[in-house]
């Protein structure tokens, strides 16, 4: 009755309800909620609900012990009510049924104003697909979402989902048209959902990085980052360089997260612990200076991984890509018998036959992965599902344009999805476009085509979970400002770290703050700060163990996006020892 009302509780007792619950005096909650009958019954009034239906009363306790009955017969006079009950609760009591009509009450006053705003927003801003569409796709789509707006109150019936297909539909087709004319337009002419209501957020982490060291026993062809063992590239950071470094930033204020980056050092290498008490030194004295350290040195252990979680606000790894045959070096066998190493952007076929097959140069992991073993799907996957277990707000992505097709972009897009399923905890997606650089070996055969950048982000947004932000590196393709805008359309929400050089991509330096906020703000987005870690994953920073120490936080942009699972399903057994997995031959 509280939510319903006496007559609607009378229609569902006589459905085969069997209880009224309890007499209340004022039920404020169902009232503020709008509800008109959370008020104050006595018994009596209760038992005149079973009454006028021709059922009998039982009063009973909370525990359903009958303590009294009331047959129809009985003439039902509230003689051993106490006083309370017979007197008028509401004057003895107040009413809250008239403190929420009361127009002074504030709860209710910005009810009304809200909804009022909201009703006046709705009909002064309608749907519009385009300033650039045409004025046809403009009319049709109005027209189509005022035909929606007008069914939204009737009764559900073929005609009314009809009219609502119908409108659907011409909204979907006045948007592609959109889109169409969009990819034709000058550079620099604000359009897309953007420039329809407030602008849309984006953001971006100042960041600085610092590498413990390059050295790194991979070897991938596409790599513009690694030196070997011996190089000059490939010596050590100092701790006392280190802090003197982080000590200048500080007086800079205008870094918020510190990127912890580094070469890998075998798991069967001697100088593996020491490697791996560098990078938590560095975290540690990062986050004592008020930082928020992102740490991705590659796979870790199980016990690796928990011991950087209680330093890192955030941690990541590339999952790259989950293609096993693109990992060995395999050739990718199209529907017409054709071997091909194709990627989104560049194609290159051998043909076989029944009696020859020819090979193609090995894939950027070497033949067979020799020359990256910690580049195995299998293991990167495994890291993926580790952090998940740990708790810990996790970052990974894709790289595009080494080989792989597009059934193996979907299926990694698809890992990734899986896993965050299961656990709630990868933050970003980053979608990272090869580049060719100054020192790799793969740019000679193949670079990604920074046109078909949109469609891969509008692809991922498609596949990852909503609350899953995806990440383009505007370094990458500042270049092609048109191509950043459009990804930003897609769906893209992140810029990532902007910071003064790009240790994995150094030929390509980053926009400033300032350029960027001016070309998003031309196009209708609004860049904003955030840090390591998401704000609905703040609580599962430095292993949940503290609040996040960096005084900047109060200042970062909220992610809007869905709170991630209190609880993960129990550990399962390690799917590997990193160095199991490893080859010996590399150490």
């Amino acid at each position: 009755w509280v939510k319903e009302g006496p007559r609607m509780a009378q229609v569902l007792l006589q459905a085969g309800a069997n209880d009224l619950g309890g007499t209340l005096m004022n039920e404020s909650i169902s009232t503020a909620a709008g509800s008109q009958h959370g008020q104050r019954l006595s018994p009596k009034e209760l038992r005149s609900i079973a009454r006028g239906i021709e059922r009998p009363a039982l009063q009973r306790t909370t525990t359903y012990e009958v303590l009294r009955e009331f047959p129809l017969e009985l003439d039902d006079q509230d003689l051993d009510a106490p006083a309370w009950q017979r007197q008028d609760g509401d004057e003895q009591f107040g009413s809250y049924a008239a403190l929420t009509s009361a127009s002074h009450w504030r709860y209710r006053s910005e009810l009304e104003a809200r909804r009022s705003r909201l009703r006046q927003s709705a009909a002064a801003t309608p749907f519009t697909a385009s300033p650039k569409a045409s004025s046809s796709s403009s009319s049709s789509s109005s027209s189509a979402i005022s035909s929606s707006r007008a069914s939204a109150g009737r009764p559900f019936s073929s005609s009314s989902s009809s009219t609502a297909s119908t409108a659907f539909a011409a909204s979907t087709s006045s948007l592609r048209t959109a889109a169409s004319a969009h990819r034709g337009r000058s550079f620099g002419t604000p359009r897309g959902l953007a420039t329809q209501a407030a602008p849309l957020v984006v953001t971006y982490s100042p960041s600085y990085t610092i590498v413990p060291t390059f050295e790194c026993f991979n070897s991938c062809s596409y790599c513009n980052f690694r030196a070997s063992r011996g190089e000059s590239h490939a010596v050590w950071r100092q701790r006392e360089e280190v802090q003197r470094q982080l000590e200048g930033l500080r007086s800079r204020g205008d870094v918020f997260e510190i990127l912890v980056l580094s070469g890998e050092v075998h798991p069967k290498s001697k100088r593996r612990r020491a490697w791996l008490e560098l990078a938590l030194d560095i975290c540690r004295m990062a986050k004592e200076m008020g930082f928020e350290p992102h740490t991705n040195i590659g796979p870790v252990s199980r016990e690796e991984m928990l011991e950087l979680s209680l330093e890192n606000a955030s941690m990541g790894l590339m999952l790259e890509q989950s293609s096993q045959r693109l990992y060995l070096g395999q050739p990718h066998a199209d529907a017409s018998g054709n071997a091909t190493n194709n990627s989104s952007s560049s194609t290159t076929t051998t043909t076989t036959t029944a009696t020859t097959t020819t090979t193609t140069a090995a894939g950027p992991y070497g033949r067979s992965g020799r020359k990256a073993p910690s580049k195995n799907p299998e293991l990167r996957r495994r890291q993926l599902e580790q952090a998940g277990e740990l708790k810990i707000p996790f970052t990974t992505g894709v790289l595009l344009g080494i080989g792989e097709s597009h059934e193996e972009l979907v299926s990694t897009l698809d890992d990734i999805s899986e896993s965050h399923r299961r656990y709630g905890h990868i933050q970003e997606c980053i979608m990272q476009p090869y580049r060719p650089g100054s020192r790799d070996e793969w740019a000679p055969r193949r670079t990604f085509d920074l046109s078909s950048l949109p469609e891969v982000v509008e692809l991922a947004r498609a596949r990852l979970p909503s609350d899953i932000v995806i990440q383009v590196p505007p370094n990458l393709v500042f270049e092609e400002p048109e191509v950043l805008c459009r990804c930003l359309e897609a769906g893209a929400r992140d810029l990532g770290g902007i910071s003064p050089r790009d240790e994995v991509n150094p030929d390509y330096s980053f926009p400033t703050v300032d350029e960027l906020r001016e070309t998003l703000s031309s196009w209708g987005f609004d860049l904003r700060v955030r840090g390591a870690v998401h704000d609905r994953l703040s609580h599962w920073a430095y292993g949940g163990t503290s609040g996040l120490p960096s005084p900047h936080f109060s200042r970062r942009a909220s992610s809007s996006i869905a709170s991630a699972p209190d609880t993960a399903p129990a550990p399962k057994p390690a799917f590997f020892s990193v160095a199991s997995q490893l080859t010996a031959a590399t150490a």
